[in-house]
């Protein structure tokens, strides 16, 4: 076994701890107080080690803003069953930084072990989590604030940058799509069940064209702005999926950048708004200005910004 550092030693140590812990709890129905209170004080004491501390493998920009997302999620008045569920992502973590520091065929196991728990945990187990929890209504129950929805998409968000590195897909950095979530993070339990996942939807497509950039992530990107747009528009399910799946094939299969569907359905739903409410007439400026700055300059805050403040003014307005 390699030469382990000790603040790498410490997070080995502690994971250890906190992996058993939840593997109790699932068996013996064991206490979790503990648990959440440990978790969030190593986590707080790993965030000033990191920035005062030893370097990261993982750039402090990322590993910062994950670890206080974290703590923040740990720390909520959300229930213990959802608390431990979330936790689940951090076998994971063990298995990457056994991975690290062992050699030969454990090392190999350790490497399958991250890798099949890694995805299957942070990409698929987190995504199917938020919106089983919206479903449920146990976000409404537990009266979950703005702060701690922002907390899980960025832990999200940041776990799919972090899987699609490790599979050497990222050809750019961009953290702006988070700012399409603005509907979910402030008028979560107003957002129909539609709503809520396609902004979600659209958040991850975002992020992942953004990253990679390619035809296949811009064709997913045209699917689910598509998709948004219609259900804004009241249509079902399967209307939204049809067209956008359309849109979808366009961009495979046409030598375009952008979609002709897709440029028709945003344009017509902004005009639409915008004719029925003034709040969106002035948030339509803000949106040519992001989407000029995208085009010329690839610079994305203001695009993300506009389209989140968009989707919730028009989202606000239902409840007038």
């Amino acid at each position: 076994m390699k030469s382990i550092p000790t603040r790498e030693l410490c997070s080995l140590l502690f994971l250890f701890y906190g992996n058993i812990h939840i593997t109790l709890t699932f068996i013996f129905n064991i206490p979790t107080y503990y648990l959440f209170v440990i978790s969030s004080g190593f986590t707080v004491m790993d965030t000033i080690w990191l920035l005062f501390g030893e370097e990261s493998k993982t750039p402090i920009y990322e590993l910062v803003p994950h670890h206080v997302s974290t703590a923040i999620l740990l720390m909520s008045g959300i229930d213990v069953d959802t608390k431990i569920k979330m936790m689940i992502i951090e076998f994971s973590t063990m298995f990457l930084m056994l991975r690290r520091y062992t050699t030969g065929v454990v090392k190999q196991v350790m490497h399958t072990l991250f890798l099949s728990t890694w995805v299957t945990t942070r990409v698929f187990w987190l995504y199917y989590l938020l919106i089983r929890l919206k479903v449920t209504g146990k976000f409404e129950t537990y009266d979950v604030n703005p702060l701690e929805y922002l907390s899980y998409m960025t832990v999200y968000l940041l776990s799919l940058k972090w899987t699609l590195e490790s599979m050497g897909l990222t050809n750019y950095q961009s953290y702006t799509s988070i700012l399409l979530g603005l509907p979910i993070y402030l008028l979560p339990n107003t957002l129909t069940n539609q709503q809520f996942i396609s902004i979600f939807n659209l958040i991850i497509s975002s992020c992942i064209h953004h990253l990679i950039k390619n035809r296949i992530s811009l064709s997913v990107d045209s699917f689910a702005i598509s998709f948004t747009c219609l259900t804004y528009l009241g249509y079902s399910p399967f209307v939204c999926g049809s067209i956008s799946c359309i849109a979808l094939g366009e961009v495979l299969t046409r030598k375009k950048r952008v979609s002709i569907i897709t440029q028709i359905v945003y344009l017509y739903t902004l005009l639409y708004f915008s004719y029925v409410y003034d709040t969106v007439k002035l948030i339509a400026f803000l949106i040519f200005n992001g989407y000029y700055k995208m085009r010329r300059y690839s610079h994305t805050t203001i695009w993300h910004l506009a389209n989140g403040l968009y989707l919730t003014a028009v989202t606000l307005q239902s409840l007038l």
